[in-house]
């Protein structure tokens, strides 16, 4: 693949990116989990400016690997998606590289000497992680989602002890203290 086919996302390419997480999805998990509303709220993210900060690839009409980045922190930690199929690995490496440079460009933007970039992965991801090993990257934490069927009936909410009231979350106060918790 030439670097001609790797450009930024557009808010057009929405469907081609769900189709291709999806796809990646598929293999990872063993099902499709993302939906269109979630990739075009993710690419008007407010701290992403999608001409330097996203990457699409494309093999002919197929979109091949894609990367989003954005910087919440204002300092040194940027945090990034990247997605790549098992067989255009070189294609997601040569994104990496430019999503390394970007990071290290808006992080040295905020005054830090360095980028600390967070990538998420799931447990068995399409990403060669033995290239982000060559390239210096290492795991600093791993989660574990849980599923769980619930029977209404039998699921049924835990009694609050004595004492404790539990009450809705409504104000923007309540908020800022759920989060202080």
């Amino acid at each position: 693949m030439s670097t001609a086919d790797l450009r930024p996302a557009t808010l057009a390419d929405a469907p081609a990116i769900t189709a291709l997480l999806n796809e990646i999805d598929r293999i990872e998990i063993g099902r499709p989990e993302t939906d269109q509303h979630t990739v075009e709220a993710d690419l008007k993210h407010q701290q992403t400016d999608l001409t330097q900060d996203s990457w699409l690839a494309f093999d002919g009409d197929m979109p091949v690997a894609y990367g989003l980045l954005w910087d919440e922190s204002g300092g040194e930690r940027i945090d990034i998606d990247h997605y790549v199929l098992p067989d255009h690995q070189r294609t997601g490496l040569r994104m990496l590289v430019a999503m390394e440079a970007r990071a290290l460009a808006k992080a040295r933007a905020n005054g830090a000497e360095r980028a600390v970039v967070h990538l998420h992965l799931n447990t068995r991801p399409t990403t060669d992680t033995a290239l982000l090993a060559e390239r210096g990257w290492s795991v600093v934490r791993t989660h574990h989602v849980l599923r769980r069927a619930l029977d209404p009936a039998a699921d049924v909410p835990p009694e609050a002890p004595a004492g404790v009231r539990v009450r809705a979350c409504a104000t923007e106060a309540d908020r800022v203290r759920v989060h202080e918790l």
